[in-house]
């Protein structure tokens, strides 16, 4: 597929492992290993989970929370030191309650903290949507509610997020409005507000799934966005780059690129290669 020398993820993240009612976190502060344990509360369990460093060496991690009966989730976060130590309470703080199921967050550091992004199923079953907070160093909402990245009709998931050059993020997410899978993006700025069209724009609506959506580096410093395509004709996932870096108006589609894999992919079908 891509080769891995050209790109690096974006926002090298410490290592998170989320599991039932607690969460483990390791990474580097001033070259030395840390370590800190998170524990969900008496007859709460914790799903998914992600992080990145922040202000002085320290992480911030974010985490989807539940009941024990499965009944609602929230997102939760908690920072910690570069020591260790909890900064943001005890229990860490809520970022969003909405109704429902809150799933799926991720975390990216902007300017004076971190925007949380996450997919919220509070418009109704099947209709999952797109949702972000800014949450500044000390735990305080910068924005008085959440950004609605996207609400369109449909399932949007899976949301990715990195840092712009302009103090904003840049997310994407699989969208469902068509129904298959499809890769859309927004550009969200400092102040919460969309600056691309309306739910988002189309980075690749071609026929078949185009899923699992994540950011990378290019050698280049260019924000590239890489997802997995499940289009008619190829026998197994081709992963597909597009450049984000100048959103909303995106590189078309990452019809170049692809164009370089499908070609590759057929001459290492030839030649027995997967």
């Amino acid at each position: 597929m891509l080769a891995g020398s050209l790109l690096a993820w974006a926002d090298e993240a410490p290592r998170v492992q989320s599991a039932g009612s607690r969460i483990v976190l390791a990474w580097q502060a001033d070259g030395q290993p840390v370590r800190a344990q998170l524990l969900a509360a008496p007859g709460r369990v914790i799903g998914s989970a992600d992080a990145c460093y922040g202000d002085s060496n320290s992480i911030i991690v974010v985490w989807e929370e539940s009941p024990a009966d499965g009944s609602d989730t929230d997102i939760h976060a908690q920072k910690f030191s570069a020591a260790g130590t909890p900064l943001w309470g005890a229990a860490g703080i809520v970022v969003n309650d909405f109704r429902g199921h809150q799933r799926a967050p991720r975390v990216a550091a902007v300017p004076g903290g971190v925007v949380i992004v996450w997919q919220s199923d509070s418009a109704g079953p099947r209709n999952n949507n797109i949702w972000c907070q800014h949450i500044l160093n000390d735990g305080r909402a910068r924005w008085a509610t959440p950004a609605a990245v996207c609400t369109a009709r449909g399932d949007q998931r899976a949301p990715a997020i990195a840092a712009d050059q302009d103090m904003g993020v840049v997310i994407a997410w699989e969208d469902y409005r068509k129904g298959h899978a499809d890769i859309y993006a927004q550009r969200i700025d400092a102040d919460g507000a969309p600056l691309g069209s309306e739910d988002g724009v189309a980075i690749e609506d071609a026929p078949g799934d185009q899923r699992n959506p994540r950011f990378a580096r290019a050698s280049h410093e260019a924000l590239m966005l890489v997802w997995d395509d499940y289009r008619p004709g190829f026998s197994a996932p081709v992963q597909v780059q597009s450049d984000l870096t100048h959103l909303p108006v995106p590189e078309p589609h990452g019809v170049l690129v692809m164009a370089v894999l499908a070609a590759w992919y057929a001459r290492a079908t030839r030649h027995g290669v997967r």
